[in-house]
């Protein structure tokens, strides 16, 4: 008796970790809904996500007091989500003339060039991975937020970007943006400025509850 109850004082300092010859990177430990048998893998941030589907076989490596097999294969269903799908747009409600007609020729483009600054994907470095129930980045929403004519026949389109995440398990819904500001004329979109740099702390949370 005393020999199990030691053992299960021991299960919240587990720490799995995708097995990798490489040295696992520091991290602080995160439960997920408060429970102490669900914790986050070694990595986090929107740059280590995945865009492909999984495999249904998974090799875990298991570091912790408790003993055991050193390593344990978990079979997961087939991940039968959305490809990777680029950056889908979302036009601004409410347009006519001209205005209208440089946003649809933006919504055309944009996702074509599919633009991915370094500082924004950066942005979501706080983004935590769960190894009982993983994510994946599908590309990005883009919600345009204002459009206004610039010089020499430029449009400056200011856009709200945020990941777009597939998960068999979560809500994937985020709530922290990036605002980027863009001009473009014909073929030509350039970005002007962003505010990827300035951390929202108050959003930072993955998953969404409600």
């Amino acid at each position: 008796m005393r020999m199990l109850i030691k053992a299960v004082l021991c299960l919240p300092f587990l720490i799995p970790t995708v097995a990798s010859a490489e040295e696992p990177e520091p991290f602080e430990l995160v439960r997920l809904f408060g429970s102490d048998f669900r914790v986050s893998t070694a990595k986090r941030g929107l740059a280590k996500l995945s865009t492909e589907r999984f495999p249904t076989k998974v090799t875990i490596t298991m570091q912790g007091r408790l003993a055991g097999p050193p390593e344990a294969v978990y079979w997961i269903q087939p991940d039968e989500g959305p490809e990777y799908r680029g950056t889908l747009v979302i036009p601004k409600k409410g347009l006519d003339g001209d205005a209208a007609k440089a946003q649809q020729d933006f919504v055309a483009r944009f996702p074509k060039l599919d633009p991915c600054p370094p500082e924004r994907t950066a942005h979501y470095d706080w983004l935590p991975h769960y190894l009982d129930a993983p994510s994946r980045n599908i590309g990005w929403d883009a919600n345009v937020k204002e459009i206004a004519p610039g010089r020499d026949g430029e449009w400056i389109v200011t856009v709200e970007l945020c990941p777009a995440l597939s998960s068999r398990s979560f809500i994937t819904k985020i709530w922290d943006y990036v605002e980027e500001t863009y001009s473009f004329k014909g073929d030509v979109i350039r970005l002007r400025s962003s505010n990827a740099k300035t951390p929202n702390p108050k959003f930072q949370f993955y998953p969404v509850m409600n």
